[in-house]
């Protein structure tokens, strides 16, 4: 009589639940502080509304949109006291856990009041968060992909954009 083999079916398969952690909450600082912080422009920059809705500030040859008619909205860039020093940094960089960049989009060049805020907070994790600020409405996580997205082309640079040299004002 041959030996019979017998082969134990595998367990059955269970879906894979991944949860995603709820994000810490954001210290309401960041909304009223930041323009005690350093700002790295000494004039707002003046960019076109397409460069407005993103969260840097012109490179070189977007630079030529300002000449247009169409360059009518402003931003500010401004990063706390942790992130200061990298912001400054030539070449490759790597920036410190706290380090927080906000820039604040204005509809006219002598606004004091924000528009928008397009913030960034590097965590723990080393990741950045974005977060976005509009009529006191906070969006972050999930909803702001296309962020993480297009900051990725800035992988060398910890993912901030540096299209110009910023001044102190």
């Amino acid at each position: 009589c041959a030996p019979v083999n017998t082969v134990t079916p595998p367990p059955p398969l269970t879906p894979t639940i991944i949860v995603t952690p709820t994000p810490a909450p954001l210290p309401d600082s960041i909304f009223t502080d930041y323009k005690q912080w350093t700002r790295l422009n000494q004039e707002p920059i003046n960019v076109s509304p397409f460069l407005w809705t993103l969260c840097r500030a012109p490179n070189k040859d977007e630079d030529a949109l300002l000449a247009s008619p169409h360059a009518d909205r402003f931003i500010n860039v401004y990063v706390n006291t942790i992130g200061e020093a990298m912001m400054r940094k030539e070449g490759v960089r790597v920036f410190p856990t706290g380090s927080v960049i906000v820039k604040e989009k204005l509809l006219e060049k002598n606004d004091s009041t924000a528009a928008a805020l397009g913030i960034m907070i590097k965590g723990d994790g080393k990741q950045w968060e974005f977060v976005y600020q509009e009529k006191n409405k906070v969006t972050r996580g999930n909803e702001l992909k296309h962020c993480q997205a297009c900051h990725a082309a800035q992988a060398e640079r910890d993912l901030v954009f540096y299209p110009k040299p910023f001044t102190n004002p």
